[in-house]
């Protein structure tokens, strides 16, 4: 009996340490997956029930903060950094958009594949979310697997034809320069790069995943950051050369965080 009673103490003792491990960051960073009907993407008048990936800001402490967040466009779509659209530097508007997206969904492409989709930060304009392999090897010279390129079709084709986009590149980048990384302009026109959270707040960002679930595959998605930036980097010039901002302590009553937050990843298979 007092064998069981000490294995019980010590199991809620190691459940207690984890909970006050996770909180004792200010920020935290919950990934999740969601299901959310709408329109089939190449076919309007059908209904599909389409994956989101929940990204979930929590403010764990008793201080209003902001800090960069995570890289979205308007439509909730992410960038691999790579288009096959492109002939010459122009992307190619003669593709029938409809059909490319039925072609690629009726293929399954990498139905028996297992990836890792790092989400990364912005480092300059926008973050990249860059899928490899589930079995890299950090060692070896990385290739940009296909995969990442038939991602960044399928969102350019979604954006076109299902958001009816009118933009080349509708992603959400902002080339930042000294005279823009300021207090009003990060909260008013630039406010969508940035979270806002008051004390002991939560706010949710979602990610379409239409892509993703076409092709099928299994899929972890993670970050392998851990710190918040407490600067931007503008966009390189003429001489390839990039300048380190600064941004501001505070804006508003928001204190810039630029501490260390935790995250975990979520993984899931589209068969």
């Amino acid at each position: 009996m007092k064998t069981k009673l000490l294995y019980l103490i010590t199991i809620i003792c190691i459940i207690r340490i984890g909970i006050m491990n996770l909180y004792s960051q200010d920020i935290t960073v919950n990934l999740s997956i969601i299901f959310i009907e709408s329109p089939c993407v190449y076919k309007s008048d059908s209904l599909v029930s389409y994956p989101m990936l929940k990204i979930t800001y929590t403010n764990n402490s008793q201080n209003d903060y902001y800090f960069r967040q995570f890289t979205h466009d308007k439509n909730g779509l992410n960038y691999q950094g790579c288009y096959e659209l492109y002939q010459n530097g122009v992307i190619d508007t003669t593709w029938n958009y409809a059909e490319y997206l039925e072609k690629m969904e009726s293929k399954r492409l990498f139905e028996h594949q297992n990836y890792i989709v790092n989400i990364e930060l912005p480092h300059l304009d926008y973050g990249y979310w860059f899928i490899v392999d589930e079995s890299y090897d950090k060692s070896q010279e990385i290739m940009v697997p296909d995969v990442n390129c038939i991602i960044s079709n399928i969102n350019y084709c979604i954006n076109k034809y299902v958001f009816k986009n009118s933009d080349n590149d509708s992603l959400n980048k902002t080339f930042f320069t000294l005279s823009k990384v300021n207090k009003r302009d990060i909260k008013g026109n630039m406010h969508d790069q940035f979270m806002f959270l008051k004390a002991c707040e939560s706010k949710e960002v979602l990610y379409n995943l239409t892509s993703y679930y076409m092709v099928k595959g299994k899929y972890t998605f993670l970050t392998k950051d851990d710190h918040f930036k407490n600067h931007v980097i503008n966009n390189i010039d003429c001489d390839g050369i990039t300048t380190t901002i600064p941004l501001p302590e505070k804006v508003g009553k928001y204190k810039l965080y630029s501490g260390e937050f935790k995250a975990n990843s979520v993984t899931i298979t589209f068969e």
